[in-house]
């Protein structure tokens, strides 16, 4: 495997067999793997999965201790460290076994999402909730570990009783949970209890009462709910979906309410203190503890902190118990190991397609040099991207992006060919209508509330725009460098990159549309003069994302010439668009970002009036007070960003103004 993972120091022998990589020296795990190749030959049925010894291998921090797995190869190789083996099976065979069988799981049900259409899509988007919401993050590896342990024993039966060992002995010997949160309570009982252990967990009454109304859950045809989920045959792909469509609205209510508990907590306790406060002269700084909240916080008081002592971030409240669970229950092959492999497989597939090396970081690098750019340039550039999927709405404290991707999700869903639409609710029928519902009823006393639904098909008759335009103007004079400089390529990128990842999805489920839509975006600056970043189309190639992101990076302009792209875009709009304007089937926004005086406000106006005229809507977005401006040249349709960490959200809700008449 190559860096950034690591690289050894010294090669394995090759060996004809497929299964048995292993280095020449001693070690538990060459040992462990050598007298269970016929196991292993077995268990992977075609023999494509070849061991490596992790022993000796280097990382650029120092040894490698854990496990590790590289899909870029043929076969994919595993990387098995002593320590794995050792530490957490304490050299019991059957144990080792097992543990080693699940990582096999992992990787099995991995290499087959990447092979589905759209697969690279929904473990990008995977990852990026995991990484965003650690409590997903827990309830998605608690969940799939039932799905990854039933394989196991499903091809190795004879480790049905080692699960059951290591369930209600080594993870799970505590039997009360009820001292957690109960959405981690849930997240707990969801896992354990539905490994074959015959055991029960201590949960709170309605963690109880929501578990069995889950585990009784089934269609007409009788199949329990939980069971098809998890049922090892089950793409990856499907179980996410029944995942984010069951499971997690139980998830959230229980985290809701853990969350609402915290703050009454944080009440209780800050009025004393308070108090005490008010008679002592105390500054509330000292060992009065006020405006804390909780037990579980990390860090300095007050970081991360709303004015009254509540966190940013609601999960703050359980970063704590998140960690512990995490660190416990984490997998052999780390999060980082494993995505950074399937990058390199994406990678990989992508320069396959085009004729390039098989190879993970050949792969890479010919896939930048396919696009026209090069691999240092493809990397800087994804790590960029991670800030862009991080950045958060400050109102509802949720992903920015997600919160587009929701939007997405309804557009679609409104212009389907057919829409679902229940007869009437029934105590049993074709599918689950009402997750949440089901639990709350339960809880009300109704033992077969009606939750379920029978469908019949209604055609949708509304007339939707069929074509939706943004283009986005970024301004790259002298005087925006710094913070706004930063700001503006974060706004400019989260637009393009959440559009053309729209347009994707709109691809890939054409089929099932009944009014069309065609998303195209548009990416322009201006200083001196007029440059164009990226056509107006409906793709975004990988170096149109590079020279966008190196251009707004280096604002060098002496001038404030926005007159310049807004008379290109005027120049560039075809009487065909302006026909479909004027009939409503297309939509064109112009989005412009600037930070001082234009240079010819009277020109920008007399663009603007033209445009606008042709029923194009521009806004214009002035930066800090320097940009205060821009009120007055873009009137009527301007707004003022005073903090230039705001300016993505604002983009953002711009954008979802627009998109949400689609």
């Amino acid at each position: 495997m190559k860096e950034p993972i690591f690289e050894t120091k010294r090669a394995a022998p090759e060996s004809e067999d497929r299964t048995l990589l292993l280095g020449s020296e001693e070690s538990l795990s060459v040992d462990f793997v050598s007298r269970n190749r016929v196991f292993f030959d077995g268990y992977i049925g075609d023999g494509s999965i070849a061991f490596r010894s992790a022993e000796g291998v280097m990382t650029s921090d120092g040894p490698f201790e854990t496990c590790a797995v590289d899909l870029s190869k043929d076969p994919p190789e595993v990387y098995l460290h002593d320590r794995f083996l050792a530490d957490e099976y304490g050299g019991s065979e059957p144990k080792m076994l097992f543990g080693t069988c699940h990582e096999l799981e992992h990787i099995r049900e991995l290499r087959e999402l990447l092979r589905e259409k759209g697969g690279a899509r929904i473990w990008e988007n995977l990852r990026k909730k995991k990484e965003t919401k650690k409590r997903y993050h827990v309830l998605d590896n608690s969940f799939d570990d039932v799905k990854m342990n039933r394989g196991v024993v499903a091809r190795a039966p004879a480790l049905g009783g080692t699960r059951r060992e290591l369930y209600a002995k080594d993870l799970f010997p505590e039997r009360d949970l009820t001292g957690l949160p109960k959405h981690l309570q849930f997240a707990h009982i969801l896992n354990c209890e539905n490994q074959d252990t015959g055991e029960t967990w201590i949960v709170a009454p309605d963690v109880r009462e929501a578990t069995d109304r889950l585990r009784a859950m089934k269609g007409r045809s009788g199949v329990l709910f939980l069971d098809y989920a998890s049922h090892p045959a089950t793409p990856m792909s499907i179980r996410l979906k029944l995942q984010e469509a069951v499971i997690e609205p139980i998830y959230e209510r229980f985290f809701e309410e853990d969350v609402e508990n915290k703050k009454q907590s944080t009440d209780n306790n800050r009025q004393p203190a308070e108090k005490s406060q008010e008679e002592t002269g105390n500054d509330g700084q000292g060992e009065s503890g006020a405006g804390k909240p909780g037990s579980g916080e990390k860090g300095k008081p007050g970081e991360g902190k709303l004015a009254d002592g509540e966190p940013e971030n609601p999960e703050d409240y359980f970063r704590g118990e998140y960690e512990d669970v995490l660190k416990k229950y984490e997998r052999a092959i780390p999060e980082a190991v494993m995505n950074k492999a399937v990058e390199e497989e994406i990678g990989r597939q992508a320069a396959e397609a085009k004729g390039g090396d098989r190879t993970g970081e050949h792969a890479l690098a010919a896939y930048a040099a396919a696009q026209g750019v090069t691999a240092d340039d493809f990397r800087t550039y994804r790590r960029f991207m991670e800030e862009v999927e991080h950045l958060e709405n400050p109102e509802t404290g949720g992903s920015v992006i997600e919160e587009l991707r929701e939007m997405f999700e309804r557009i679609v869903t409104r212009r389907k060919k057919r829409e679902l639409a229940p007869k009437y609710p029934l105590s049993e029928g074709d599918s689950l209508a009402y997750p949440a519902e089901a639990v709350v009823r339960t809880r009300a006393g109704e033992s077969e509330p009606d939750v379920w639904e029978d469908v019949e098909f209604r055609e949708k008759d509304d007339r939707l725009v069929g074509d939706f335009d943004v283009t986005v103007v970024g301004d790259v004079s002298g005087s925006m460098e710094g913070d706004k400089a930063d700001a503006q390529r974060l706004a400019m990128t989260l637009v393009l990159e959440a559009l053309a990842e729209f347009s994707d999805e709109l691809e890939d489920r054409r089929t099932e549309l009944a009014h069309d839509l065609h998303v195209r975006t548009e990416g322009w600056v201006f200083g001196d003069g007029a440059e164009c970043l990226k056509a107006l189309s409906e793709e975004l190639s990988e170096k149109e994302r590079v020279a966008m992101h190196k251009r707004l990076e280096n604002p060098d302009g002496n001038s404030t010439r926005d007159f310049l792209a807004l008379e290109k875009l005027l120049e560039n709009l075809s009487d065909g668009e302006v026909e479909r304007l004027e009939e409503g089937r297309l939509k064109k926004i112009v989005i412009v970002m600037t930070d001082g005086r234009s240079d010819d406000a009277t020109r920008v106006q007399t663009t603007l009036g033209k445009l606008r005229e042709a029923g194009v809507i521009v806004v214009g977005i002035g930066i800090t007070a320097a940009g205060q401006s821009a009120l007055t040249t873009y009137a009527p349709d301007a707004k003022l960003c005073g903090n230039v960490g705001d300016l993505p959200n604002i983009l953002a809700e711009l954008l979802k103004e627009h998109l949400n008449v689609l």
